[in-house]
C-alpha cells in the first residue's frame, strides 16, 4: 500500500493529473477563458485532470508518452482498475527495454499493451519521456474505440493533416469522422501534441462515448490564431485577456512506426 500511495503522488507531482490537489469545479489560473477552458472543465469534473499544485493546467505545454498513458488510462474505467491492479501486482520484467518496473508510469504501460492500446517502437523500446506526437496521440486515443474508419485512404480536415496508406491513417480519418479535432489551428503530423490539444480530443471522446453520440456536435470555443515565427521553429497567440502564449513546433516529420 505504501508502495502505491508513493507511485501516485509521484505521477501527481510530475504531470498534474488526477490528482485531487484541488476540488472539481476549481478553474485553474491559466486555464479560463482559453479554448481549453470546457475540456478541462470537463475532465476536472470526471478526475482526469486536476492541475499542478501551483493551480495551472499548463495547457500549451508539450506531454510526453508517459503522460498520456495515464490520461488515457483515466478516462476508461477498466483500463483505470487494470492499472489499479498492476500497482500492486507488477510482474517481475519489463515490457520495454527502458522501462523500469519503479516507473510511476510502469503500471499504465503493463495495462494499456494489455489492451492493445500501446505498441512501442520496433527497437523494443517504449520512450516515455519522449513528446507525443499528434498521430501517435490520435492513434493511442482510436485504439480505445470501436468501429474504426479501415479505409486506407486519406480524410481530409482543415484542421488536421493526413497521409494516405500509412499505419496512422486510419486513426486520423476516425477522429475526423467524429469530429474531434478542435477547429483551431492545423495539427500536423510530426509535431508534439500540447495538453491543451490532448485534452480537448480526450474530452471530446469521452462526451460521445456518454452521451452514445457517433458525432461531436457541441459548440466550438472561439477561434484563436496562431501566427508562425519564420525565424525560429515556434509559433505565438494571444489569450483572451491579450497575454502572448508561446507554442513549440518542433520538426513536422511524420513517425515511422506504431506507437
Amino acid at each position: 500500500m505504501c508502495k502505491r500511495f508513493f507511485l501516485l503522488l509521484a505521477s501527481a507531482l510530475l504531470i498534474g493529473i488526477g490528482t485531487r490537489a484541488f476540488a472539481a469545479s476549481t478553474t485553474l489560473v491559466d486555464i479560463s477563458g482559453t479554448s481549453y477552458e470546457t475540456a478541462f472543465s470537463f475532465l476536472q469534473s470526471r478526475g482526469v485532470v486536476q492541475g499542478y499544485t501551483d493551480g495551472t493546467g499548463r495547457p500549451y505545454n508539450m506531454l510526453n508518452r508517459a503522460e498520456a498513458l495515464k490520461v488515457i488510462a483515466l478516462s476508461e474505467k477498466k483500463l483505470s482498475k487494470r492499472v489499479e491492479w498492476y500497482q500492486d501486482n507488477m510482474p517481475p520484467l519489463p515490457l520495454f527495454s527502458d522501462v523500469n518496473q519503479n516507473d510511476w508510469y510502469a503500471p499504465y504501460v503493463e495495462a494499456l499493451f494489455e489492451a492493445g492500446i500501446l505498441q512501442g517502437y520496433p527497437d523494443g523500446t517504449f520512450r516515455g519521456s519522449r513528446p507525443l506526437s499528434v498521430e501517435e496521440a490520435v492513434t493511442l486515443l482510436m485504439r480505445t474505440t470501436e468501429g474504426l474508419d479501415e479505409g486506407n485512404s486519406a480524410k481530409l480536415s482543415p484542421y488536421i493533416s493526413n497521409q494516405s496508406n500509412v499505419w496512422f491513417t486510419p486513426f486520423i480519418n476516425t477522429a475526423i469522422q467524429r469530429n474531434l479535432i478542435m477547429k483551431q489551428q492545423m495539427l500536423r503530423m510530426g509535431n508534439a501534441i500540447t495538453r491543451g490539444q490532448f485534452f480537448d480530443i480526450v474530452y471530446r471522446q469521452m462526451f460521445i462515448n456518454e452521451s452514445g453520440d457517433k458525432i461531436f456536435e457541441e459548440t466550438e470555443p472561439p477561434v484563436i490564431v496562431y501566427q508562425n515565427n519564420s525565424s525560429s521553429s515556434s509559433s505565438t497567440s494571444t489569450s483572451s485577456n491579450g497575454t502572448p502564449i508561446y507554442v513549440p513546433q518542433p520538426s513536422s516529420t511524420p513517425s515511422t512506426s506504431n506507437p
